[in-house]
Order: structure tokens, then sequence, then C-alpha cells
């Protein structure tokens, strides 16, 4: 049922169907943790619901994160719960880091506002669950961290004249790479 929910009205932004995707995704993140403590699904089963759960990340356009009249809609931060404890099971086939690197980037890349509600945060922990897998994929860590370091340098190359949606995506970054680092 959560995994169907994620694509009642995906792709879309501003209707109240981001709820029933959002509070699936945070749901399915609590399947994930309890695999990890007592595990029940086969290597198999946990990677399609890695990839399920990454084709809905890089799908979902709606990135809300709270709004006082409606409350919490936050799918970025909750689909990185369920990526972060997706990111710690063993069982995850090698090369999921480099994936789930990719897609935050992507990710990162979409989103024309400033992050404001704790998302880099979410998402940091996500990634560190990725890189820190023995079989993580230090060099594409170091190229991922160089390319934000590239995009940082572009945008302020002309000095204090910066697009400001290049503005928010390189700020984006930044502080998803704060979180990560802290």
């Amino acid at each position: 049922l959560w995994t169907k929910n994620l694509d009642d009205g995906l792709g879309l932004a501003g209707d109240d169907r981001v709820f029933k995707r959002s509070f699936s995704a945070l749901s399915l993140s609590v399947i994930a943790a309890a695999d990890l403590s007592t595990p029940f699904l086969e290597p198999a089963e946990l990677q399609a619901f890695f990839d399920r759960m990454l084709d809905y990340f890089q799908r979902e356009r709606d990135l809300r994160g709270f709004d006082p009249a409606r409350g919490w809609m936050h799918t970025v931060a909750h689909t990185s719960d369920a990526m972060k404890f997706l990111a710690r099971n063993p069982k995850l086939a090698a090369g999921s880091d480099v994936r789930l690197l990719a897609a935050v980037r992507d990710k990162i890349e979409s989103h024309d506002a400033v992050f404001a509600w704790g998302e880099d945060d979410r998402v940091a922990l996500a990634l560190q669950s990725a890189v820190r897998r023995p079989d993580a994929d230090a060099a594409a860590l170091a190229a991922w961290t160089q390319y934000w370091v590239k995009t940082h340098q572009d945008l302020w190359a002309n000095g204090p004249h910066v697009d400001p949606r290049r503005f928010a995506i390189v700020q984006n970054a930044k502080e998803v790479m704060n979180s990560l680092h802290t």
C-alpha cells in the first residue's frame, strides 16, 4: 500500500496528495529500520525496496517542507529517512552509494529554493549511511564533493552578481556537505 501511494500524483506539485506520498515514504522508513534489527527481507527484496525509494526520490517534484496552515509535507526529508536505513543494510548491493550520491545531486539541482526545514540534515544522514559502507566508493564521494566545489566557484566567478536559482542550488549543496561533515 505504501509503495503504491508513492505514485499518487507523483510528478505534480501543490496538491494535497503530497501528504499521502510523503508520509508513506516515512512509514516505509520504519520498515527499512526494522529489517536492520530483525532481518526479514531477502537481499533481492531489499534491493527492490532501495530501487523503489530511489526512483520515488528522483521523480518527486513537490519539495515543500512545511506550511503553517497545512503542516509538514517534507518529501525530501521523509524519503531520506528511508534511504538512511536502507543504505545501512549490509544486504544492499555494492554501488548503491554511488547511485544515492547521483540522486542527491539531481535532487539538489532540481530545486530552485533553499531548503529551510532541515532537509539538508536528513539528506546528509542518508549519505553518511551510504558512504560509511565497507563497499563505498571513496573516489565517487571525492568526485561528488569536487563537483560542488567547482559549482560554488563558478557561482561566484562574476563577483556579487549571481543567479538566484544557482545560488539556491549551491547553498543546498553546501548545507548538505556541512551536515555530512558534522
